[in-house]
Order: structure tokens, then C-alpha cells, then sequence
């Protein structure tokens, strides 16, 4: 009796598990390459949405859900990309889980993002979701949906930045 009988010890099923898990690697890194050869390839084409609309109390342009769809799910679906939004709630806010998928089979999902609305009820729920779906489409896909104001609105000022810029002392 040799060694292998007496504790039951298999080099030939060893083995075969070695390959079958080095081949389970080796696919999936073939897989999350092809993604990435093919989000490169996207983020290459894509440009930002166009502002389409004004924001009435900043007085500022910003792009709707519309335009920031244009510029990222359509953009998307031509470098093999599909791109769901999945809206859910809490109590009080309400957000989107977005999943993109790929034709390889990889997926990735990102969120949830959630808002919550100023007004009660389904125009300020509607209202949030919209905003939930546009800032997470622009947040992964890398692009801007709104003219630059310095942090000004965040800060609660209206002072926007003149043409040029100014000399520092």
C-alpha cells in the first residue's frame, strides 16, 4: 500500500479541481476585460448631456432626465451596455439602485441613491425619483448635467462668476 491509498489522497482529482477553478479565473477575467474594453470604448464616445432646462429659482441650466438618458443609456446601448434604473423607498425618501449589464453576462449595480422629496405626495415622490435617476446616471457614467456655479448654490449664495477670472493678491 503507498502513501496516496493510505489517506486517501488523489493527485489525479486534485488536479482536475486546480484546472476547473484556474479555468473559472481565467473566464472571468476574460468577462471584466471585455467590460472594460467596452466602457473604455463608451466613455470615449460620450459627452455631456445638453442643458435643457432652467432651474427658475437659481436661475441656472441644468440637463432633464431626458437629455441625460440621450447622453448616457443610448450612448451605452451602442457599446453593448444595458441600463436599468430600480426606484424603491423608506419612509421618508425615495432613490433608484442602477444596474447596468453587459453582453459578456457581467453586471454591476450602484446605489441606491436616495432623495428626499421638499413636498408630500406623488408630485414631490415623482419629483425625487426623477432627480435619484439623473444624478446616479451622471454620477457612474462620469458626465456633467449642470453648469458649474462655483459651489455657490450649495453654499446658499447666488453670486455666480463673471466671464474670466480674477487675479489673486
Amino acid at each position: 500500500m503507498n502513501y496516496d491509498d493510505e489517506v486517501g489522497h488523489d493527485d489525479t482529482l486534485e488536479l482536475e479541481q486546480f484546472e476547473e477553478e484556474e479555468r473559472k479565473q481565467f473566464i472571468k477575467a476574460r468577462i471584466e476585460h471585455e467590460w472594460m474594453s467596452d466602457w473604455i470604448s463608451m466613455q470615449a464616445a460620450m459627452e455631456n448631456p445638453v442643458y435643457d432646462k432652467i432651474n427658475p429659482h437659481f436661475d441656472s441650466q441644468y440637463a432633464s432626465l431626458e437629455s441625460v438618458i440621450k447622453a448616457t443609456i443610448k450612448v451605452a446601448n451602442k457599446y453593448n451596455f444595458a441600463v436599468v434604473q430600480e426606484l424603491m423607498n423608506d419612509e421618508n425618501s425615495v432613490g433608484c439602485i442602477t444596474h447596468i449589464f453587459h453582453r459578456s453576462g457581467y453586471q454591476r449595480s450602484y446605489g441606491p441613491f436616495f432623495i428626499t422629496p421638499q413636498k408630500q405626495g406623488p408630485h414631490g415622490a415623482g419629483s425625487a425619483a426623477s432627480y435619484s435617476k439623473r444624478y446616479s446616471l451622471m454620477a457612474i457614467f462620469g458626465v456633467d448635467g449642470e453648469k458649474d456655479d462655483d459651489g455657490n448654490i450649495a453654499m446658499g449664495t447666488n453670486n455666480f462668476a463673471q466671464d474670466g477670472l480674477e487675479e489673486l493678491n
